[in-house]
């Protein structure tokens, strides 16, 4: 199976990929052949554009590290580490909180997960706490994060305005909130993703379970549920990074073929099916993660233009061609009528009943 490759980036890409899918061996030879520049980029690679950093850093060889590069990657994994311990003793601090009132969170992505799938809670670059708990708690619980310092008020003033309004859990699927002294962002979710008839699992207690972490219990989505919930939301950033792709490997490495088979079959009574196919198959096909045999036989649109975008150097800045690259891709990843009314009804009617809803409000 071949690797794609990118003119930027043909060796630290490929590298990047290597290291990544545990083949050490393989990368080994052509480490010690990077110039200092190539190193720069491919840290920059690992830190920047795919947010792997942590996981590179623990697979690399220490014999092929230039001096200048180990003092690097050591700097940027320890400021990574001090990062997560600080959202570690948040979490802890917000769960405990919101439980002391009668709420009960789940926990997505983020460090929980980076300990279940890889052992360590600094293993996974995470920049904010993201918690997903039932529409009719929002409001309380967002009262709760601007007990604790949280602030909306200052990024999104017309969604706090509308906070509690059937405009607002209707068109959007979460609030954020920063710190106002540590800049730490949280973001409360009431629906997995911003499309209205698009999955969701967390509602249902069988999609839940309890981890026990190194903060305590956490309540986190079941394997399958967070399978299916990481494909979705990857697949709706067209695989931007490889973190993501990494998640799924991990996964995807846990349940083996045989459940993996299962899982599909899963996805498909919920109208998932599209997005864990394209994530199977492009955690197979770069990370060499298991992968149903009859997904790796054909390569499809969906799958090239994710490539694409995992290649590029850089992010694609938001604009006019952007976000019609991005509903043109979430249509295709729509399964039935309801799930692309969905997406029209954001795109074309979400905001501007917010923006109705609000001028009724201060009317």
């Amino acid at each position: 199976m071949t690797t794609p490759q990118h003119d930027s980036h043909p060796r630290t890409f490929s590298l990047l990929l290597a290291l990544l899918a545990g083949k050490e061996s393989e990368g080994s030879g052509a480490l010690c052949r990077l110039t200092n520049r190539d190193w720069q980029e491919f840290v920059d690679l690992a830190m920047n554009r795919h947010k792997v950093l942590p996981l590179i850093a623990k697979a690399l060889p220490a014999s092929v590290l230039p001096k200048g590069i180990a003092e690097t990657l050591d700097a940027m994994t320890q400021q990574n580490a001090f990062a997560v311990l600080n959202q570690v003793a948040c979490t802890r601090s917000i769960l405990d909180a919101m439980n002391g009132a009668g709420l009960e969170p789940t926990v997505l992505k983020g460090w929980p997960l980076s300990e279940d799938l890889f052992g360590s809670n600094s293993l996974r670059q995470a920049r904010d706490i993201d918690l997903i708990l039932p529409s009719s708690d929002v409001r309380k619980a967002a009262g709760i994060l601007q007990d604790l310092g949280y602030d909306a008020s200052r990024d999104h003033p017309e969604l706090m305005q509308a906070l509690g309004t059937d405009a607002l859990i209707a068109e959007r699927n979460n609030l954020s909130f920063t710190h106002g002294s540590t800049g730490l962002l949280v973001e409360l979710h009431w629906r997995c993703h911003q499309f209205s008839g698009w999955p969701e699992l967390f509602g249902q207690p069988e999609n839940t379970r309890i981890q026990k972490t190194s903060a305590g219990p956490v309540r986190v989505p079941t394997e399958q549920a967070n399978l299916l919930y990481l494909s979705v939301h990857g697949s709706l950033h067209r695989w931007g990074r490889l973190k993501w792709l990494c998640d799924i490997a991990a996964l995807a490495q846990r349940r083996g073929v045989a459940q993996l088979e299962h899982d599909l079959t899963f996805a498909r009574k919920l109208g998932a099916e599209r997005p864990l196919s394209l994530a199977l198959t492009l955690a197979g096909r770069l990370l060499q993660a298991p992968c149903p045999a009859d997904l790796l036989e054909r390569e499809t649109w969906l799958e090239r233009k994710c490539i694409e975008e995992i290649l590029r150097p850089e992010p694609v800045p938001s604009s006019l061609a952007h976000r019609a690259k991005f509903y043109a891709m979430t249509l295709a990843l729509a399964q039935g009528t309801q799930q692309r009314l969905g997406i029209l009804r954001y795109r074309l009617w979400g905001k501007n009943r917010l923006g109705l809803q609000n001028l009724w409000k201060s009317a």
